[in-house]
């Protein structure tokens, strides 16, 4: 109650003030069984700013699991229950994936594809250790396993410090 309170009203609130849209957003399954009891209200701004295009929410999986450590069957049946989840509250599809701890194994991409997944985040890292220039970083890069192709964009790790430890000044500079 004290973050939605304290944190995430305000974040979405003062983000559409200054027009930072579009954004993604992730919500946990727990997090909106919770809010869906207890914070109808923000819901019902996340549900606004979805329609209005501001908003891409972000799949999962449901209970956050570690998505790499479940047999395939699991991976799939938890994704699946999440992207329902935001249809059934939100009456979107989530083609995006949050990666719980950010955690990635390439046996993924083939499952995560065939739970409707198109797209998922991954940390910079990944690709950095690979060779890749840091300015080659900003687009989706592909892969695949057993057939299944899913995109991979990578997340900044340096925006990922900058957003909640440092002034907004900092990060809108960067």
């Amino acid at each position: 109650e004290q973050h939605v309170r304290e944190a995430y009203g305000p974040f979405l609130r003062v983000i559409g003030e200054r027009g930072f849209f579009p954004i993604a957003l992730h919500l946990s399954g727990p997090l909106l069984e919770w809010l869906e009891a207890h914070g109808a209200s923000y819901l019902d701004l996340v549900g606004r700013l979805v329609a209005d295009g501001h908003v891409e929410l972000l799949s999962s999986g449901f209970d956050e699991p570690i998505l790499a450590a479940l047999p395939r069957d699991d991976r799939v049946e938890q994704v699946g229950r999440m992207r329902e989840a935001i249809r059934r509250r939100f009456g979107v599809e989530a083609n995006g994936l949050w990666l719980t701890e950010r955690v990635w194994e390439p046996g993924l991409a083939a499952d995560l594809a065939s739970a409707g997944v198109r797209f998922a985040l991954v940390d910079d890292r990944h690709f950095l250790v690979s060779g890749l220039a840091r300015e080659r970083l900003h687009r989706p890069f592909w892969t695949e396993a057993d057939g299944r192709a899913l995109a991979l964009l990578a997340i900044d790790e340096r925006l990922r410090y900058l957003v909640p430890f440092q002034p907004p000044a900092d990060t809108v500079q960067y």
